[in-house]
């Protein structure tokens, strides 16, 4: 994020999904829909838990380009399912070249959700590679971490960043490395 512009921008969408949960919530309310207004609140409470898991990573930036991703998804009806297995980033990764990082991220996102997923997963850990993401549309795919013989390095023009791509049956997974130089 560059600029104020950006950033007021960001804030007025954030404004606008919050009222638009009091909203429901409130339209429950007066239904004497309970039950369902607790289950929306519920619902609520999960997501912005997963999101502050991803803030407490400590890379302000990267949370910044999945929550909004993960925000997009919600606002399509795609599920998304997130696992994090690192307590910290070793650093911050999306300090330099945030926008070609977010970019690479979006579009990930984007190609999965437009080829009709019905759920994305989303797995930040780290292993004999170092830290990584891995972004999919089969929770399965989470099991190929441990064959990369049978994953793709793509070529990127990105700072800090390895991407790898899985492709089995009709499931597709991305694995991005993040590399300390």
């Amino acid at each position: 994020m560059n600029n104020l512009g950006d950033f007021i921008n960001l804030i007025r969408k954030q404004r606008h999904d919050f009222m638009n949960d009091i909203q429901i919530i409130y339209g429950y309310i007066q239904t004497n829909k309970i039950d369902k207004a607790c289950t929306y609140i519920n619902k609520i409470s999960e997501i912005n838990e997963a999101i502050s898991e991803i803030y407490n990573l400590g890379d302000n930036n990267f949370a910044l380009c999945i929550e909004s991703n993960i925000r997009k998804l919600i606002r399509n009806d795609v599920k998304f399912d997130i696992d994090i297995e690192i307590e910290f980033f070793n650093f911050n990764i999306f300090e330099k070249s945030y926008d070609k990082k977010c970019t690479l991220v979006n579009n990930i996102f984007n190609e999965l959700e437009n080829n009709g997923t019905e759920c994305v997963y989303i797995y930040i850990f780290h292993d004999d590679l170092g830290q990584s993401l891995l972004i999919s549309d089969d929770e399965g795919m989470l099991d190929e971490i441990n064959w990369m013989e049978n994953w793709n390095k793509e070529k990127i023009d990105i700072v800090d960043l390895e991407l790898y791509t899985c492709y089995y049956d009709n499931s597709k997974a991305y694995r991005i490395n993040f590399i300390k130089n």
